[in-house]
């Protein structure tokens, strides 16, 4: 290939580059009423997608009878650190701990006495009370 024929391959794909700057990459517009304007040239494709989504319907809202209030749920009131020092003291006085940490877990969830609201300490306290009562 002679030094022309090289020199015109170069011209001609430095002109090809500059034709076809505009066309490459994809052009994307979403939300109501979007409008993309631009100039191209060389090979376009368009492509228009349209996405439908599908919802099942759902139950009808029950009816709430007037003068009828939902029902408020009361949350536990945190225990005071003498309520968790007395069950503490009676945990001392167990002849078997480890049974009464055992029954914890299976009960509360937890083998920590800190964790555990009112109603818990009061039913744990209860019971080893019935403990300490049936060993004497």
């Amino acid at each position: 290939m002679g030094v022309e024929s090289k020199w015109l391959a170069r011209w001609f794909a430095k002109l090809m580059s500059k034709l076809y700057a505009g066309a490459g990459g994809q052009h994307q517009s979403t939300g109501d009423g979007s409008m993309h304007i631009g100039q191209s040239a060389g090979p376009v494709t368009t492509v228009h997608q349209v996405t439908q989504h599908f919802y099942a319907p759902c139950a009808p809202p029950v009816p709430v009878p007037q003068g009828s209030r939902p029902e408020r749920r009361v949350r536990p009131r945190p225990p005071t650190a003498t309520e968790q020092s007395h069950v503490l003291a009676l945990m001392d006085r167990l002849p078997d701990r480890i049974a009464v940490l055992d029954f914890m877990e299976r009960e509360f969830d937890t083998r920590m006495v800190i964790h555990l609201d009112s109603p818990k300490l009061f039913r744990l306290r209860r019971y080893m009370e019935v403990i300490l009562d049936n060993g004497k």
